[in-house]
């Protein structure tokens, strides 16, 4: 997994990932910064259920799912299920707790919090970031999600120093691990590599004062995504087949069975 390196391990240079941060998503962006600037604020349910609320609908996660419906509308958290509440029962006090080892070190700038943590600490908030994300991810999960990406994503939304939003295609093919401590470990080791490396500060590349490690490699995490294969496109022959058949069985000429026979028949020519 390499998202701040090329193919060929050389460092991705600080002006392409100024150019990548500044071409992102206007309102996520935005969002992003909202949640940053509440971080100075006590942790209270009201404030995890408006930043959620903010957040998903940015990552499309309240159209359908468990959050459908969640949304952030008249200075109110609209969320018609329970399920942000629910999320809130879960996992408030380690939230709370987290938020304030986060606020009991005076660091230069918390956003490189990861990076200005000594070492031996590191660990620790790794194994307390996973226990977190399992007590939540079953509340997280859908039909056919695993709650991976909801339940990282809303720890993004309290815990932006330290938390990652990861999708399925970064937890698939990029991270290839269902350990969330093991994904933000790794991303602090080459947050860290790149710095050494460039001499650059990863958070500078992001002219917003209180950037977030997290926050800009996650830009860079969705650059990083492989991109998706594309279909191959049907032969008019193909096309034209199916639609005869689907003429035929709709007349009654053959019926449901014969016509997919044939339909397999055909693909494998």
């Amino acid at each position: 997994m390499r998202v701040l390196f090329d193919r060929h391990n050389r460092p991705v240079r600080p002006e392409q990932i100024e150019k990548h941060v500044e071409s992102f998503g206007k309102s996520y962006c935005v969002v992003v910064r909202e949640v940053i600037e509440k971080t100075d604020l006590p942790l209270t349910k009201k404030l995890f259920c408006e930043n959620v609320s903010k957040l998903l609908p940015n990552f499309k996660m309240t159209r359908r799912g468990p959050f459908k419906g969640v949304r952030y509308e008249g200075k109110e958290c609209h969320d018609p299920d329970g399920i942000v509440s629910r999320c809130w029962s879960l996992i408030g006090g380690d939230l709370i707790q987290l938020r304030e080892f986060l606020h009991s070190h005076r660091w230069p700038k918390r956003g490189r919090f990861l990076a200005e943590v000594a070492s031996s600490e590191r660990d620790g908030i790794f194994s307390r970031l996973n226990k977190t994300f399992e007590k939540l991810r079953p509340a997280c999960e859908g039909k056919v999600s695993k709650g991976r990406v909801g339940a990282s994503k809303i720890l993004f939304a309290v815990l932006p120093e330290m938390a990652l939003p990861v999708d399925n295609v970064q937890w698939n093919d990029l991270f290839k691990t269902d350990d969330y401590g093991v994904v933000i470990k790794r991303m602090t080791e080459e947050i860290l590599s790149w710095e050494m490396a460039t001499g650059y500060k990863l958070d500078e590349c992001d002219h917003y004062q209180k950037a977030t490690l997290p926050s800009v490699y996650n830009v860079m995490a969705m650059k990083a995504r492989p991109l998706k294969k594309e279909r191959k496109p049907k032969s008019v022959e193909a096309t034209i087949t199916k639609a005869l058949l689907d003429l035929l069985e709709r007349k009654g000429i053959i019926n449901r069975q014969e016509r997919l026979e044939l339909l397999n028949r055909g693909s494998s020519r």
